[in-house]
């Protein structure tokens, strides 16, 4: 109210009047809660005017459903507040079980206000299963689908191992931290079987650890070849000769690689050298006969000794050594004799010859 069309006389004038009241239309608000959705601006304005509707807000996770009332068509005589309502939004999970069959009881929608989605494993006739992931390049692998983030339709990736590549990763991983020289052939065995598997079984094997474990056994083989080297006495005695076979027989096993590697690799020549020496000496002494050759290819073969490796031939050893000279002088000297008087007896039958013809020519 605004007023009159004329002022009231304070007094009673002389006539009748009539006063016309003014008014002034009033402004009204319509607010807008939209219940964690998007802001919505209030409208304000004359009442009895015609409300435009605002675009409905939105809210992550939810379909706007309308407001808590019907929005006026026209401006009310009232200021109003109205609340927005929601409707969560159903998502979908899809399986894709690669030739599997999906858990009975798996949950394949899910709502912003649901659970969290557990995703239970997948089951295939002689494969094992190793997981969902959300790539079919098996990228990225998933147990749960947070319900609050995921907020979308979503494709789901089994992977499956065959029973048979899953025990092959389960020996690699029972690979013994502490390894040894026997565990060779299971490794070598394991880096065989590495190209028998398809090219996507084979990106799921760490090819560097089985070349590092092959490695490292390969050199515990040295560091083996080298000890039974080092092992050898000072001194090399009958006793010795199998443990310097044993060495070279090791050695041999080598790769051509690992045998670089050994570095004591010269001292065995060297004893191999006096090895067959060695051998020789033993031949001869425990033989009840043997002959000039075989003695002067014994004899050839000491002298081709350093001192050093003539050194290390055990007392026992030049012992008997010098036994077998010793035998070979005393056959030396018989043998002498012998033909001496071979040489006599022949001189004597000459002689005897001679004495005999002069006699016939004397009586003749």
């Amino acid at each position: 109210f605004s007023g009159w069309s004329e002022d009231v006389p304070t007094t009673m004038p002389a006539e009748n009047k009539t006063l016309t009241a003014i008014w002034n239309i009033n402004s009204y608000t319509i607010s807008f809660d939209s219940n964690g959705g998007s802001l919505i601006t209030a409208i304000t304005q004359d009442y009895n005017t015609e409300v435009t509707a605002p675009l409905s807000p939105t809210k992550m996770g939810y379909t706007f459903s309308g407001w808590s009332e019907t929005l006026p068509t026209t401006m009310p005589a009232e200021n109003k507040t109205l609340t927005a309502t929601w409707t969560p939004m159903t998502y979908t999970i899809t399986f894709n079980t690669n030739n599997g069959t999906l858990a009975q009881n798996q949950v394949s929608t899910f709502t912003i206000e649901s659970s969290n989605v557990t995703l239970l494993d997948a089951s295939r006739s002689g494969f094992v299963f190793k997981g969902w992931y959300v790539e079919s390049t098996f990228d990225t692998k998933v147990t749960q689908i947070y319900s609050a983030e995921a907020l979308s339709d979503i494709t789901l990736y089994a992977l499956f191992f065959s029973n048979n590549f899953q025990a092959y990763l389960d020996m690699i991983a029972e690979i013994p931290s502490q390894l040894s020289i026997e565990d060779k052939e299971m490794i070598l065995e394991l880096r065989e079987a590495f190209d028998t598997y398809s090219t996507f079984e084979q990106s799921y094997v760490d090819l560097n650890i089985l070349d590092a474990t092959l490695n490292e056994i390969k050199a515990l083989e040295v560091s083996y070849v080298e000890s039974l080297i080092t092992s050898i006495p000072s001194l090399i005695s009958y006793e010795d000769l199998e443990s310097i076979k044993t060495a070279k027989e090791a050695l041999d096993a080598l790769d051509i690689d690992q045998q670089e590697d050994v570095t004591n690799q010269e001292l065995l020549n060297t004893l191999l050298e006096i090895l067959v020496v060695v051998e020789q000496i033993e031949t001869l002494i425990n033989s009840e006969d043997f002959d000039e050759a075989s003695y002067q290819v014994l004899v050839i073969e000491f002298d081709e000794l350093t001192e050093d490796q003539q050194a290390r031939i055990s007392e026992s050893v030049l012992l008997d050594y010098q036994d077998i000279q010793d035998q070979m002088s005393g056959l030396g000297i018989f043998a002498w004799v012998g033909i001496s008087f071979s040489l006599l007896f022949l001189l004597l039958i000459v002689l005897w010859y001679l004495n005999k013809k002069r006699k016939e020519l004397k009586d003749a």
